[in-house]
């Protein structure tokens, strides 16, 4: 059984109804693969993305109870991708420069080039 507002509202975004047992949710989860962005980390269309774990309970009776919870890491899945992100930037920004450093070093041979031209022009070298 569900215990709490947002798990209810996780359920209903997965599979359009809110989910009474583990098995139904269990089953939602293993039909949701599109949303599996990492082991146990689900991505909602909402954009935010939860942890899933669940446990096997065991009362001092011996009664046993499964547990599913969803932990909310939205904001530790963008922490973990923004180095990425700003890796492959400076990746682009690396090549970037690289072919300006080419282009200054063309600029510089051919002015080199034109100056000795123009000195052997003045001085009647050629």
């Amino acid at each position: 059984m569900l215990v709490n507002r947002r798990m209810a509202e996780i359920s209903e975004i997965m599979c359009g109804k809110v989910l009474m047992t583990y098995d139904e949710f269990s089953g939602m989860l293993e039909r949701r693969s599109g949303w599996l962005e990492a082991k146990n980390i689900y991505r909602l269309p909402d954009g935010s993305a939860f942890r899933y774990a669940g446990e096997e309970l065991v009362t001092v009776d011996g009664e046993c109870f499964r547990a599913a919870y969803f932990y909310d890491v939205t904001e530790l899945v963008r922490r973990k991708k923004e180095p990425e992100t700003q890796n492959e930037e400076l990746r682009r920004m690396s090549v970037q420069i690289t072919a300006a450093d080419i282009a200054v070093q063309l600029l510089r041979t051919a002015s080199a080039g034109l100056v000795l031209m123009d000195i052997a022009v003045k001085n009647n070298v050629v």
